[in-house]
């Protein structure tokens, strides 16, 4: 109905694109190497509370919004399970 649920589709990684955030920087805010931080990105049900906190702080978004991004990521991967065995 609103306009406002539209951009709530957009996954954490597009946001994360969008705000011009690169993994080295995102890295070095949450503190962890590239290759972790591509493995919350292929995982988002890993971050903790203080990640969330922090990436909401770097998005410009509400730490529920991130976690609400996070939700239906990983609603829509438990469909997805079959194509990713690789």
């Amino acid at each position: 109905m609103k306009d406002s649920d539209k951009s709530d589709s957009r996954k954490l990684s597009d946001l994360i694109k969008e705000s011009n955030i690169t993994m080295q920087d995102l890295a070095e805010v949450l503190n962890y190497n590239r290759a972790t931080i591509r493995v919350r990105k292929k995982n988002p049900e890993l971050y903790t509370i203080l990640e969330i906190v922090t990436l909401a702080k770097m998005l410009k978004k509400t730490p529920t919004a991130v976690v609400k991004i996070i939700l239906r990521e990983m609603n829509e991967s438990a469909g997805d399970v079959d194509k990713e065995d690789d």
